[in-house]
């Protein structure tokens, strides 16, 4: 990502939760990285603006958005396994980045 001006992240493009971003994991530039681990720093300057409760995804989108940090989706898939070695069932649906328009490497930008 050294070519890339300013600060982008790389998010999935599935179970983005009530409009915000999935936050299970990302590809970022430097500052980037930074805004997105220290969200919780604003989670409660988050919850007031909002009146309302603390949503993971939401935070996320607000923290990057207002940090002029670029929001691209990625067609990367992922799986969690449980503590007790259980496989969770994904459910993939999301933004079908391949029917937008292209744009350089494939990844598109996340409307704010």
């Amino acid at each position: 990502m050294s070519d890339v001006g300013g600060d982008v992240a790389l998010v999935p493009s599935w179970q983005h939760w009530e409009g915000g971003l999935n936050d299970r994991f990302a590809i970022c530039t430097r500052g980037a990285a930074v805004t997105y681990g220290r969200r919780i720093y604003y989670a409660i300057d988050y919850c007031s603006r909002n009146q309302a409760p603390l949503h993971a995804e939401l935070l996320l989108k607000d923290r990057l958005v207002t940090a002029g940090v670029e929001c691209l989706f990625m067609d990367a898939r992922a799986r969690r396994i449980r503590f007790d070695g259980s496989l969770w069932a994904e459910d993939f649906a999301g933004i079908d980045i391949h029917s937008k328009k292209q744009s350089k490497n494939f990844w598109h930008r996340i409307l704010g």
